[in-house]
């Protein structure tokens, strides 16, 4: 699909010209019907317009033209998976959810959606667990980056015929400050924060807060975990 229409389309539903957006959209979609991009983008205009349902049907035709192989497909379910939540319809939200986190494990925004889901449903241990493996998967694929970039934080070296794990400072430094470039980490945090302040396990919920602030992005304005911290000395 034409990167520049949708940014058109998106932009004219955000202001208001619902109308107008799909008309792009539905521009492109006579040009490439069997385009999964299309209705997977159309499913998004929908799911912004309010209608869930038609969000639904743009989503399950995107997964039907999608080629299993794949990988970046695992949107349709991700989209899927949040119309149902909004809907309220948690246990479909979380097997879409589940689904798109089969395809790609990569993904922490799935991971936090799934999250919420299970917290939306009252299931706050598997909330907080979904949370933490998302929280992980972030660390995990930041190694990864530095790794690729050839910044290999642990190095292993060769000693008297034994291998030992030694860690390199420099790289190991710029995880946290990459933790601290993506708002997902310091959401996270809050996202565990509240979940064990739920479990009334309230040292962990202090330092989870703690955390969130200590990685909050320069310049992003993000007041949960300081209200939650408030609320937690208040009682």
């Amino acid at each position: 699909m034409n990167k520049e229409k949708t940014l058109e389309a998106f932009s004219l539903i955000q202001n208001g010209q619902a109308q107008e957006g799909m008309n792009v959209l539905r521009e492109e979609f006579l040009k490439n019907p069997n385009d999964w991009n299309v209705h997977y983008h159309t499913g998004m205009a929908w799911r912004m317009i309010g209608d869930l349902d038609r969000a639904i049907l743009s989503y399950k035709k995107a997964i039907e033209l999608c080629p299993v192989s794949e990988i970046s497909g695992h949107i349709n379910y991700y989209g899927l998976g949040i119309a149902f939540q909004l809907k309220g319809e948690l246990d479909n939200a979380i097997i879409n959810l589940c689904k798109a986190h089969e395809i790609d494990k990569t993904s922490v925004q799935v991971l936090n959606s799934l999250g919420l889901t299970y917290k939306k449903k009252g299931d706050i241990q598997k909330a907080l667990e979904i949370y933490d493996l998302a929280a992980q998967t972030m660390m995990k694929n930041i190694f990864e980056e530095l790794i690729q970039s050839g910044q290999d934080p642990i190095n292993v070296v060769s000693e008297d015929n034994n291998k030992i794990a030694v860690m390199n400072p420099d790289a190991f430094n710029r995880v946290p400050d990459k933790l601290k470039q993506d708002n997902l980490y310091c959401i996270l945090q809050n996202n565990i924060g509240v979940c064990y302040a739920e479990l009334g396990i309230i040292d962990e919920a202090r330092k989870a807060f703690s955390e969130s602030i200590q990685f909050i992005p320069d310049g992003m304005k993000y007041d949960a975990p300081f209200i939650a911290l408030q609320q937690l000395d208040e009682e």
